[in-house]
């Protein structure tokens, strides 16, 4: 990217983030719903592995919270999914935003997430990457050096997250010697910090999603076409990615049923279909 796109880069989102800090600034609706969520959680980690009406409500007001924010729902392929493990309660709960362009599951690719310490002290809003697909196909060591890899080919591209609060590193600390936490560290490309005592209004809350989504555009089209021009015939005669929308058209599946099975060949590798 020039210098001057850049530049018109940073100056429209700082003008976009100016209306809606108007709206949200001094608001707190997401550090209510969010330590509503983590208590919820807090207490029933504890127990046998099950989701109650009470938990599943804080995630779905959380949900409701962050799908018709400005910074969310500009961007119709980003989806908004929260987990706090299947099968068995997860040390490190995560809400994580999607771009389906990109994946579909937190099982591969990049993506945004809050993920939060074992010890529910503080949340990491962080750009991030998924490991199970790639520790499947390289073992956990090459796993780790690919996240590295692709971590430090991204970074130069967002540096301008720095002026908005961020860090360029994987230096964040889950608490939790659990495999998937320190593999969430290490894919950690870009984060800032949410003190659980101290979390920031919704306004700044939105300001933070806005740059790391619109870094995280630039990641990802910087990925597809790396020294590449636009006007390139390459590029404009090369084939569209086949998405999950391209899917539904085609097939008389729901997308839930789809990203299911996404799911499902990234971690197994095989996949049985049966009936029409």
């Amino acid at each position: 990217f020039s210098p001057l796109l850049d530049r018109e880069w940073h100056n429209s989102s700082r003008m976009r983030g100016g209306d809606r800090e108007r709206d949200l600034a001094g608001k707190t609706e997401f550090p209510d719903r969010l330590r509503r969520f983590l208590e919820e959680f807090s207490d029933k980690r504890t127990g046998s592995f099950a989701i109650d009406d009470a938990l599943r409500q804080a995630m779905r007001e959380l949900t409701a919270w962050l799908e018709p924010l400005p910074s969310v729902a500009s961007r119709p392929t980003i989806s908004v999914k929260i987990s706090v493990g299947q099968g068995g309660w997860t040390k490190t709960p995560w809400i994580a935003l999607i771009d389906e362009r990109e994946t579909t599951t937190t099982l591969r690719g990049t993506y945004v997430v809050f993920l939060v310490a074992e010890d529910l002290s503080i949340t990491y809003l962080t750009l991030n990457q998924g490991m199970t697909e790639l520790r499947n196909r390289l073992g956990q060591r090459g796993a780790a050096e690919e996240m590295l890899r692709v971590a430090e080919a991204s970074r130069p591209i967002i540096k301008n997250l720095e002026d908005r609060g961020f860090t360029l590193d994987n230096q964040i600390d889950l608490r939790s010697n659990t495999d998937g936490a320190k593999n969430y560290e290490i894919g950690t490309i870009a984060h800032v910090s949410l003190e659980s005592d101290a979390l920031p209004d919704d306004a700044a809350i939105e300001d933070y999603l806005e740059n790391l989504l619109s870094g995280y555009e630039r990641v990802l089209e910087a990925r597809d076409r790396p020294n590449i021009r636009d006007d390139d015939p390459i590029v404009q005669d090369s084939a569209a990615p086949y998405s999950i929308d391209d899917a539904l058209a085609e097939l008389f599946l729901e997308r839930a049923d789809i990203e299911q099975y996404l799911d499902i060949w990234a971690s197994k590798k095989n996949l049985i279909l049966q009936g029409a």
